[in-house]
């Protein structure tokens, strides 16, 4: 809290002389404070006496004293990019990303895109109000089983467990986006 050159006391005793008829700016000039800074004052002093000030003093000490602390943000090292490797055919690199929207009602929906790099083709869109790694792995799993398999698949962000990526046989990178 910045300090002021008056005390509680003399803040009010100003207000007292402008409430008794005697001109603001007479009082500023005499008093040597620009008149936004007494009416600062006044909204903050007006209708008290010199014990109420001190009063307020102390419960402004005591509300300093209780305040929350914020932490200081640790700071880490972002994490080393790997570079994208271009894909030559089909069904060599799969890349899925995560998609969030609101619904009019103003409920959340989740959408999962699969696409395939080299041709770049849409091959999933799912749905849902949440979706799960086990979910994510259930999709994958509805792919491997249509013949559909990539050698490598992409995650431009990480699912929520880490069922997706124990899919079977396959190798995966993840790129963290910021």
């Amino acid at each position: 809290m910045k300090k002021t050159r008056f005390t509680d006391e003399q803040i009010i005793g100003f207000l007292w002389q402008a409430e008794a008829g005697m001109p603001i700016k007479d009082i500023c000039r005499a008093g040597g404070f620009s008149q936004p800074t007494f009416y600062k004052w006044s909204s903050r002093f007006s209708g008290m006496e010199a014990s109420d000030a001190a009063k307020l003093r102390d419960l402004e000490s005591e509300d300093a004293n209780l305040a929350v602390r914020r932490r200081k943000k640790v700071k880490r090292t972002p994490a080393e990019r790997v570079p994208l490797q271009l894909a030559q055919g089909l069904n060599e690199v799969w890349s899925m990303d995560f998609v969030s929207d609101s619904l009019a009602n103003g409920r959340r929906i989740k959408c999962l895109t699969v696409a395939d790099d080299f041709s770049h083709k849409c091959l999933d869109i799912a749905v849902d109000y949440g979706i799960s790694g086990e979910y994510v792995t259930r999709i994958l799993d509805r792919w491997r089983c249509s013949g559909a398999i990539p050698w490598r698949y992409e995650l431009t962000t990480v699912p929520s467990s880490p069922a997706a990526n124990s899919w079977p046989g396959h190798t995966h990178t993840v790129y963290a986006t910021s």
